[in-house]
């Protein structure tokens, strides 16, 4: 199979020990990781005062609510994939019809609800670091609620196909999970381009140029006001001027970490499904996919210990959960 991606299934089982044995570690590892942070980061914000909470950490939670959707639908899944495949489904029936659906969608869902809200937390931001006069509007409790129903209603509508397409097929024994949109499409390759290259403009490139464009924007605001009250004798407003650099410093760091665990990802995409390189042997790619799926995740696991280390509420708030 060297060099051949013909015959190189990309969904097939890894057939080595160590293969399986080194991503079932990771996996339970980031399982962990993901699902007792982000329990954590939610526990925190809801201990905090209703008055006291602001809209970065409303998004912030929003996030940590669907990054839940990896440790509880998707590793799962991952670790079956690793000894069953890509489509066989170990639950028959009404519920595995329905699980079948189900996880897919949140695989997805999680992802753009996590993007759409690093937007939104950097064009609040923007309003109220570079224009602070007129912030108050996006900066509402009102505005914040209907930003966050925005993010699951537009995710959910852009995936709710997936509640069509992905039918169990009992061919062959064993029950598979499988999406039956590929008779619109000559191959299930073509349909998988089109699906994967409108994941990465709609919910990763646009908004990652975003993103630059309004940190971008608020570094440039933060280093200005920084050299004009280096002369001034007030102390508010150069503790206030600390904070959002600090707020801003963990966000970047949040959105920069989204970036480079998608690139993998999209590196092993454009060379399987693009064959730009014939020289990888199907081994490689299938490890080289594995590996970047991992990737894919891990940001689910790493963002609440960014927000423990820059955020000082939420690290008194997750003390206090931890110590009770």
């Amino acid at each position: 199979m060297n060099g051949s991606k013909n015959s190189c299934l990309p969904y097939d089982a890894q057939e080595s020990t160590t293969d399986r044995v080194v991503m079932t570690t990771g996996y339970i590892i980031l399982f962990i990781f993901s699902f007792s942070g982000n329990v954590l980061v939610i526990t925190a914000f809801f201990k905090e005062k209703k008055e006291e909470r602001t809209p970065v950490q409303c998004y912030i939670v929003n996030m940590a609510v669907s990054d839940l959707f990896v440790p509880l639908f998707v590793i799962p899944r991952r670790i079956k994939q690793i000894y069953h495949g890509w489509g066989t489904w170990l639950i028959a029936g009404v519920l595995g019809e329905i699980l079948c659906k189900i996880v897919n969608f949140a695989d997805e869902v999680s992802v753009t609800v996590s993007s759409q809200s690093m937007v939104f937390i950097a064009a609040e931001r923007f309003w109220a670091i570079v224009f602070p006069m007129r912030s108050f509007f996006i900066s509402s409790e009102k505005t914040t609620s209907r930003v966050i129903c925005f993010t699951w209603i537009s995710s959910t509508l852009f995936f709710f196909y997936y509640f069509f397409a992905y039918k169990l097929d009992y061919e062959g024994g064993w029950p598979s999970c499988r999406n039956t949109i590929p008779q619109l499409f000559d191959t299930r390759n073509d349909l998988w381009r089109v699906d994967r290259l409108s994941l990465l403009v709609v919910f990763v490139a646009v908004p990652f140029l975003l993103m630059v464009g309004f940190y971008f924007a608020i570094i440039t605001t933060l280093y200005c006001q920084q050299k004009s009250v280096n002369h001034l004798s007030s102390t508010v407003q150069q503790r206030r001027i600390k904070e959002n650099k600090n707020v801003t410093l963990m966000l970047v760091v949040v959105v920069l970490l989204f970036f480079v665990s998608w690139t993998p990802y999209y590196i092993y995409f454009f060379l399987y499904y693009y064959k730009l390189d014939s020289t990888w042997s199907c081994p490689s790619l299938q490890r080289l996919r594995s590996g970047s799926k991992y990737i894919n995740y891990v940001y689910t696991a790493a963002n609440p210990l960014i927000y423990f280390m820059f955020n000082l509420t939420f690290r008194r708030r997750m003390q206090q959960v931890l110590l009770c």
